[in-house]
């Protein structure tokens, strides 16, 4: 996976929540689907339960799926909105041998983590051909420091004990020009490698906190620790959206990125609007893209205003349908035209999402602009979250980059996520029905009631202490 602004940092997730899940057969997929979801979501209490049909798809051309075999499909679903809680890293830690309790895992502090400018859990399961499970489990963080030290990041220093399951415990120091500047000074590790053997150097200090202190004529600020976290010291987003200016502004971006990606929404009052990505070639070659993007029922797209444009023509970039079979499929007939139509679903109200996938040939320095028109639709009262009126969040658009032909690395691309607002009712109403209602209702109940359960009687006073004589008058 790769980031636009941090670089290649291994398995970069888009906003929210994934899940990818590959399956041997064909038959009754959506049930199956829906049985893995709604078990993630209870054994690490996300809400994965979410990912059901309305939300989910097959995507066929992406790079995430596996081709291997005809006979296998790939569901995916992204929820474009999560909600972080430092619980979410609980059910985590206990999926490892030794938890929190001892290795690099000690160090993880919920408060601390979640403070950070970024952060991705994974779990990824496969099954060998001896049909053995594979459990692999990824924690990235992205720090921008200008010191770094563990007590500083993870508010604790590295103390043992190192976790006895685990065969090799090491940190991997990369992007570092002066390494004298550690403490303590780092060591080969193999493979032209620099870093430390934790079970070797733990075993004969008590404390092991690496410090690491820049000089002033130091260049390489980045950090990259494997399977610890990953940095990179530029600031700033990226809001250069001229579609017309042919020139790139390298300001922010990453020395091996290979593409720049803009999206964003273009509407016109509460019933239409349009949804428009950008894609830029920083090569020096011509790319090879596939774009998969999947729209929510609610945005009920025109597919027929599907173009695509380039700055380096004047009119409208002629799209090629290839109408190509999943079994047929080989790159040479994938990317024939500059763009070509792979796929087209069409969405159901209430149901399955809309979804279109494109292949594109992008020349150096070429910039497309994919723009589509949608309607937006109704939604049942029970459909509206309990932030309604905050807006919608739309999943980003994938963009995979194949390298066969060019000595590129075949990487996995994510947009940025959309806040779509859409009509809703008026959250308050429901609320004054059921007050006025519950007090009219306990007025006339009450009062009922009470005439019912009562009973008629004399009511006897109680009798005074003090007597009281009464004298007749003396004549």
């Amino acid at each position: 996976m790769y980031h636009l602004k941090y670089g290649e940092i291994g398995r970069y997730s888009p906003p929210g929540g994934e899940l990818i899940a590959t399956f041997e057969t064909k038959e009754d997929l959506e049930s199956k689907f829906r049985t893995v979801s709604r078990k993630i979501s209870g054994i690490f209490g996300t809400s994965q339960k979410f990912s059901d049909l309305t939300i989910s798809a097959q995507p066929f051309y992406t790079e995430f799926n596996s081709l291997e075999s005809t006979s296998q499909r790939t569901h995916y679903s992204s929820l474009p909105r999560e909600p972080v809680c430092t619980e979410n890293l609980t059910p985590w830690l206990k999926l490892l041998p030794c938890r929190s309790k001892a290795g690099l895992a000690s160090l993880l502090n919920p408060i601390k983590l979640y403070d950070l400018f970024y952060h991705s859990m994974s779990v990824e399961v496969t099954r060998s051909q001896e049909n053995s499970l594979s459990f692999h489990q990824q924690l990235l963080l992205v720090v921008e420091l200008k010191e770094f030290k563990f007590s500083q990041i993870f508010g604790t220093p590295l103390i043992g004990p190192i976790c006895p399951f685990s065969s090799q415990t090491k940190i991997q120091i990369e992007g570092f020009s002066d390494y004298s500047s550690f403490t303590p000074t780092p060591e080969e590790i193999g493979n032209n490698q620099v870093g430390f053997i934790l079970k070797e150097n733990l075993n004969n200090k008590k404390d092991f906190n690496l410090h690491y202190s820049p000089k002033e004529n130091t260049n390489n600020n980045g950090y990259n620790h494997n399977n610890i976290g990953n940095g990179n010291s530029n600031n700033g987003n990226d809001n250069n959206n001229n579609f017309n200016n042919n020139g790139i502004n390298d300001e922010n971006i990453s020395k091996n990125q290979s593409i720049k990606l803009n999206r964003f929404l273009k509407e016109s009052g509460k019933i239409r609007g349009g949804v428009i990505t950008q894609i830029t070639n920083l090569e020096k070659n011509d790319l090879h893209l596939t774009l998969y993007d999947s729209l929510p029922w609610f945005m009920r797209v025109y597919f027929h205003t599907l173009t695509i444009k380039s700055n380096f023509e004047n009119k409208e970039i002629e799209i090629t349908d290839l109408n190509l079979e999943r079994e047929q499929d080989n790159e040479s007939n994938l990317f024939a035209n500059q763009a070509s139509l792979l796929r087209i679903q069409t969405s159901q109200d209430h149901g399955r999402p809309s979804i279109f996938e494109l292949a594109l040939v992008l020349k150096p320095g070429e910039t497309f602009q994919i723009s589509v028109d949608y309607l937006k639709g109704f939604l049942n009262f029970e459909e509206h979250p309990f932030d309604g009126n905050r807006g919608f969040d739309i999943a980003p658009a994938i963009v995979s980059m194949h390298g066969k032909k060019q000595n590129l690395k075949k990487r996995i691309y994510y947009t940025d996520s959309l806040l779509l607002m859409l009509p809703t009712p008026d959250f308050t109403m429901p609320y004054n029905v059921m007050t006025i209602t519950t007090t009219a209702f306990l007025i006339w109940y009450g009062s009922f009631l009470n005439n019912l359960t009562g009973r008629a009687g004399l009511k006897l006073k109680k009798k005074s202490k003090a007597k009281w004589i009464i004298k007749p008058d003396k004549f």
